[in-house]
């Protein structure tokens, strides 16, 4: 049961760091600071970029909007494109990478 429990919790430890690298090796093409906005403004702006965009390029987005949590994966998966990471950097300041894949 202990090694199960130790396996388990190494499991986790390599995929937060495979998380963090994936972040850090991503290219990002476009940043979208949409800070300071409130609803629906961040997903608005976010659809006006990807939009410009060509498939397969990254979008980043950074909020200030909590709701963003919720609204921009549920944008991407609903327009089809590919969220690759959220990232909560403190109470107010989140970060999102988008890949456009239509």
């Amino acid at each position: 049961m202990i090694q199960y429990v130790g396996m388990l919790l190494y499991s986790n430890l390599r995929a937060r760091v495979n998380d963090e690298v994936t972040r850090k090796m991503t290219k990002v093409n476009k940043t979208l600071n949409a800070r300071g906005l409130s609803c629906p403004m961040p997903i608005v702006k976010s659809m006006q970029a990807i939009k410009k965009m060509r498939i397969n390029q990254v979008l980043e987005i950074l909020t200030t909007d909590p709701g963003s949590l919720t609204d921009i994966p549920k944008w991407a998966i609903a327009t089809g494109q590919e969220l690759i990471a959220t990232e909560e950097r403190g109470p107010k300041d989140f970060r999102f990478l988008v890949k456009r894949l239509k």
